[in-house]
């Protein structure tokens, strides 16, 4: 009775813990199916319209070359690209996500980040919008459609893309921000960074997501916050 009793109480206290992991494993397991299938999307476009640049794509709006710095990062030129939503759900024939989702709600919360509002859902369930305006080369999603827990840096990220349709965008400033990251040793800092972004979930602080999803990445598709 008394090895019993023991294992009950390891039991309990390591489970909790145990599904926290299982769960991180089926958010990475969608993430990284939701970038597949956007990163194939593109992909499908370049090779219909015969073109190597999203730029010259029907589906894109404009583009535009933007320099950012940031103290002790070198100065790069990311390509910001304004995706149509219209054309690229006619495109691949998606379904628009209804007014009343929690996805559709959240996107006027997004700070920074203009999507007139408009989201679509991907044949796996998976709800997605792309920036526009001043925040163009960004796509939202939840990775899980409407399911919860609807977090920041769980089922909910920011995702850059480039010109040849590669996400993440390496050559972009995001993609160089993280790297000086990692070359300064600095995961704990990320790490940290991540933990606060789920905590608190705050959707005005939803671009700090991409940085969670680039550590997820530069982990070997691994959620290690």
């Amino acid at each position: 009775m008394i090895t019993l009793g023991i294992i009950g109480v390891v039991a309990a206290l390591t489970m909790p813990s145990l599904m926290a992991n299982y769960r991180k494993k089926v958010y990475v397991t969608q993430l990284k199916r939701v970038v597949n299938v956007l990163s194939n999307n593109f992909k499908y476009i370049l090779a219909n319209e015969n073109i190597d640049d999203l730029c010259n794509s029907s589906v894109v709006v404009s583009c535009k070359d933007t320099d950012i710095s940031f103290p002790g990062i070198p100065s790069v030129v990311s390509i910001s690209i304004d995706i149509d939503q219209e054309k690229y759900a006619k495109f691949f024939n998606l379904t628009e996500v209804s007014e009343n989702t929690k996805f559709k709600q959240s996107l006027n919360d997004i700070s920074g980040i203009s999507t007139n509002n408009m989201g679509y859902i991907l044949a796996d369930g998976s709800f997605i919008s792309f920036a526009s305006d001043s925040a163009s080369g960004f796509i939202y999603t939840d990775v899980n459609g409407e399911k919860a827990p609807n977090v920041w840096g769980l089922d909910r990220y920011i995702l850059d893309f480039g010109p040849n349709g590669t996400i993440p965008y390496y050559n972009g400033f995001y993609s160089e921000f993280v790297n000086e990251l990692f070359k300064a040793g600095s995961y704990e800092e990320i790490n940290s960074g991540c933990k606060n972004i789920v905590n608190s979930n705050d959707s005005s602080n939803a671009l700090s997501s991409l940085y969670c999803f680039y550590y997820i990445v530069k982990q070997g598709w691994e959620m290690k916050y």
